[in-house]
């Protein structure tokens, strides 16, 4: 269940200023397999915001989707497509994502005549102006589980204000992603051993912001875009079995592919123990998504 909530986070823990790589997630068929969390979420997202969504934007001839993090693509083909491209009626959506390996993944997995896949960094100006470039500006812009990833967040948005209609045109976007990480403590705890401390470094983890409301309302305010509604919602997941939580976190571990191969079965253990250590020892977990609805005018 959703559950609202505005908590002041930002001195949460020291450090948490640091700026980050992007990082795109590179086991499409494993994680596929275990995002059950992502994949409900994004659902309740879409469910409780469509009814605030505009259909007069989608009226316009030609109307089109980009939806920016597309993963493995099965949000975009079982939950974005039914309703921007069926219900709405919008020509074509674009399914993005920084991970060629996720777009391969997608592509193959999830064919559609009105879902075009290809290759976005919304962290980059220059990616967001080639995009604009090849398929023009959007009416509607989504993302789910993404926007945690970048750098820089207020670049990120700036961007996404950029691929939406010039000023005086009306364009929408829905965003959503975490707000507040379990992943940032578990990589604390990882980098105080001695074993995986070189790998855990501020350039490796990309995840290292805590996000509250009133800094998320400052940084959209200052991209353009105009607020129709900035929740940060607090949420709980129950893994189904230690494997289900080892699975999904080795799915979305931005080292795990950094660590030598014979070393990976003693990291994904300690992996597994860094997540119980932050639960108190639960297979459920605590965590914030912000979502942010606005628009271009």
């Amino acid at each position: 269940m959703l559950r609202g909530g505005r908590h002041c986070l930002s001195s949460f823990f020291s450090g948490s200023g640091r700026r980050h790589q992007s990082h795109g997630l590179h086991y499409p068929k494993l994680y596929q397999n275990t995002h059950e969390l992502q994949q409900r979420d994004n659902r309740k997202v879409l469910e409780f915001y469509q009814s605030a969504l505009s259909r007069e934007i989608a009226k316009s001839e030609g109307s089109q989707v980009l939806d920016i993090g597309c993963g493995s693509g099965d949000t975009t083909h079982k939950t974005l497509r039914p309703l921007m491209v069926d219900d709405f009626g919008c020509r074509r959506i674009v399914a993005t994502d920084i991970s060629t390996s996720m777009l391969d993944y997608a592509r193959g997995a999830y064919p559609h005549r009105a879902i075009s896949y290809d290759v976005f960094d919304v962290s980059s100006a220059d990616s967001a102006q080639e995009l604009v470039s090849r398929y023009g500006h959007f009416e509607f812009v989504f993302s789910f589980y993404t926007l945690h990833w970048v750098r820089d967040l207020a670049g990120a948005l700036a961007n996404v204000r950029r691929v939406m209609l010039p000023q005086g045109q009306p364009s929408e976007c829905l965003l959503s992603f975490l707000a507040l990480n379990p992943a940032l403590l578990v990589y604390r705890i990882l980098g105080k051993d001695s074993r995986w401390a070189k790998y855990v470094e501020s350039t490796t983890i990309p995840f290292g912001e805590i996000y509250t409301q009133e800094s998320l309302q400052q940084m959209a305010e200052s991209c353009d875009l105009k607020l129709r509604s900035c929740e940060v919602l607090s949420m709980e997941f129950g893994h189904a079995s230690l494997e289900k939580l080892r699975d999904s976190a080795v799915a979305v571990c931005p080292i795990h592919r950094t660590i030598p191969a014979e070393q990976r079965n003693d990291f994904e253990k300690d992996l597994v123990k860094s997540y119980l250590e932050i639960s108190g020892g639960s297979e459920i977990f605590n965590y914030q998504i912000a979502v942010l609805h606005a628009r271009s005018d």
